[in-house]
């Protein structure tokens, strides 16, 4: 039967659970992703509208949470336009920026718990974090919240 050495079931029972929650905070992340289609190339859309998705991933020398990944979305509707806005707002270019030149850009990013469930899938039933608000690495503060415990212990 195999058996861990020492060293490697300490590494292990210090681990951070990849699937545990993200506490709700305000954590540097960087963007790793825009897309706006699905893996076969149709148009990302749901009864609300088209949409684009983002996804952020905290950093590998993070001290906490390391490449733990968060996912947004944002409709491109009339009353979604202050979302999209804010995001190009926190990467600090024009709203006609390509987003692939955002892609490895850093921003800070209010995860919450969301407070529905996943509907499908094998995570089916569970909470899940999500993207509150995207704020610019310098200079802005988040909208009015609960406390914050992030890596980088951020309060707002």
């Amino acid at each position: 039967m195999p058996k861990l050495d020492d060293d490697a079931a300490k590494k292990v029972s210090e681990a951070e659970s990849g699937s545990a929650l993200m506490e709700e905070g305000i954590y540097e992340m960087v963007l790793t992703a825009c897309t706006a289609a699905d893996k076969e190339g149709q148009p990302l859309k749901t009864d609300a509208g088209p949409y684009w998705s983002w996804e952020y991933t905290v950093p590998e020398d993070a001290e906490r949470y390391a490449k733990r990944k968060v996912w947004d979305k944002t409709w491109l509707t009339d009353a979604s336009a202050w979302k999209l806005q804010q995001v190009f707002e926190a990467f600090g270019v024009p709203t006609s920026t390509d987003t692939d030149e955002l892609v490895k850009k850093s921003a800070r990013v209010l995860v919450e718990v969301n407070t529905y469930s996943i509907q499908k899938g094998p995570k089916a039933g569970e909470v899940r974090n999500g993207v509150k608000q995207v704020l610019p690495l310098a200079g802005a503060t988040a909208a009015p919240a609960g406390k914050s415990k992030s890596a980088k212990a951020e309060n707002f």
